[in-house]
Formats: structure tokens, C-alpha cells, sequence
């Protein structure tokens, strides 16, 4: 039970209390990050209180705060799967110059990833991060 009650928490968190212009500028500014993490733990106060004594429940908040705080730094543009794919893959199976999918890296040294044709990618991989540091923190702390 206590997995769906980190899950509703990051979704009021992330989303429902999130401004405009901490999502738009989150990434740019660490004022506006700062304000969309702290908005962000709020409602995991009641929910680690009820799992934790006081002082593992603040351990556990500090560390989702920190957590965030630094998975929220950038944008993420590229899967785990296409860096380590890329970086792996034998050189005569990626694209070259003279291929109509050949893509060079900006510097215009070797291969570079093609771009990506799925949007949200960014967001899934945000998202899939925050679950993943909910898990850990939960059973760091709370079990």
C-alpha cells in the first residue's frame, strides 16, 4: 500500500503543484527548481510520518529532496539503451556520411545518435527516474 501512496504523492507533487513557470524554467534556474522540490515533498510529510518515526521520515525527505533536486537539472534527450547502444555498437553497423541515416556528431567527428522521433522521451525518462528514486527511498527509510 504504501508504493501507491509515494505514487499519488509524486503525482500531486510533480504535477498538480507544479506552477508554469517552475516547469518551464526548472531546468534554467535553480531558484525555480528549488520552489517546485519543496512544493514537490509536501505531501510526502503526511506519508512518511505514518511510515517512519519522525527523524527517518525527515531522512527520507531530505533525500527524495536531493534526489529530485538533481534528476530535475536537465533535460533528458537520449534512453540509457541509445548511449550505451551507441557507444558499443560495432562501427561498420552504425550510419556513415554517404547514408541517407547518417548522422554526424555537431563536432563532426564520428557517428552521433539520429534524433529522436519520440517527444515525450524526455518526460517518460523523468518520470521513470522519480519512480525509481521512490522505490529506493521507501525502502531505505519507510520499511
Amino acid at each position: 500500500m504504501i508504493a501507491l501512496w509515494l505514487l499519488a504523492g509524486h503525482m500531486v507533487g510533480d504535477f498538480i503543484l507544479a506552477t508554469r513557470w517552475q516547469a518551464a524554467t526548472k531546468f534554467d534556474s535553480a531558484l525555480a527548481r528549488t520552489r517546485h522540490v519543496l512544493g514537490y515533498c509536501v505531501p510526502f510529510v503526511p506519508i512518511f510520518l505514518a511510515y517512519a518515526p519522525a527523524a527517518r521520515a525527515l531522512a527520507a525527505l531530505a533525500a527524495l529532496f536531493a534526489l529530485h533536486w538533481l534528476t530535475d537539472c536537465r533535460r533528458y534527450r537520449s534512453t540509457l539503451g541509445d548511449v550505451v547502444g551507441w557507444r558499443f555498437l560495432p562501427s561498420e553497423q552504425r550510419a556513415t556520411e554517404g547514408d541517407p541515416y547518417g548522422f554526424r556528431a555537431e563536432d563532426g567527428r564520428g557517428p552521433a545518435l539520429p534524433p529522436n522521433p519520440w517527444e515525450p522521451i524526455a518526460l517518460f525518462i523523468d518520470q521513470g527516474l522519480h519512480v525509481l528514486q521512490l522505490a529506493v527511498v521507501g525502502t531505505l527509510f519507510l520499511t
